[in-house]
């Protein structure tokens, strides 16, 4: 039986598996997360789970397109940038690579948008902050997580390539 086989652990839910691969990446770099942020990163990454819609995000576009939101919708815009960014920036930071951007394209739109919803909305205001003050660590450890022989989720090369046509198609699209 080879070690990658023993080293596999089934868990019941969703849930506690992607708790577990968070805490196994948060021993692996001496770091912990306070409760409300690993909480939020477990549901964050059940969230996106098996959505390849994921892929075809142009986050620049969808942050300015923020800007004309109200309310609930903005919070929601805003906060799956957030969470996209923080997924392309921790997971899969060869996307940066695919879509012709630096890795800071990713940070610095994903800490404004958590940013702005700490401005905007008082009632989630210290989670928020608390996201962009921390991301570059929720990244590491995302990183972290990519690298742990039990992890789930690998990016597919036909998601890959349908995404680098996709952005490809924009850019010529706006530069006209």
């Amino acid at each position: 039986m080879s070690d990658k086989n023993e080293s596999l652990i089934l868990y019941p839910t969703d849930t506690s598996q992607w708790y577990a691969l968070v805490n196994e990446a948060q021993a692996q770099q001496f770091c912990y997360l306070d409760e409300s942020l690993e909480s939020y990163l477990v549901f964050l990454l059940m969230r996106y789970t098996n959505q390849p819609q994921l892929l075809s995000s142009v986050l620049a576009l969808d942050f300015l397109n923020s800007e004309t939101m109200l309310g609930k919708q903005r919070f929601v815009k805003l906060r799956d940038l957030g969470d996209k960014s923080l997924l392309f920036a921790g997971l899969f930071p060869g996307i940066a690579q695919k879509k012709q951007v630096n890795i800071n394209y990713f940070i610095d739109i994903g800490q404004s948008a958590y940013a702005m919803i700490s401005i905007e909305d008082d009632s989630v205001a210290d989670l928020y902050a608390g996201l962009c003050h921390e991301f570059k660590l929720l990244q590491n450890l995302l990183a972290a997580m990519r690298h742990l022989s039990n992890f789930p989720y690998q990016l597919e090369q036909e998601q890959i390539a349908a995404l680098k046509a996709k952005t490809q198609f924009i850019c010529k699209r706006y530069k006209h």
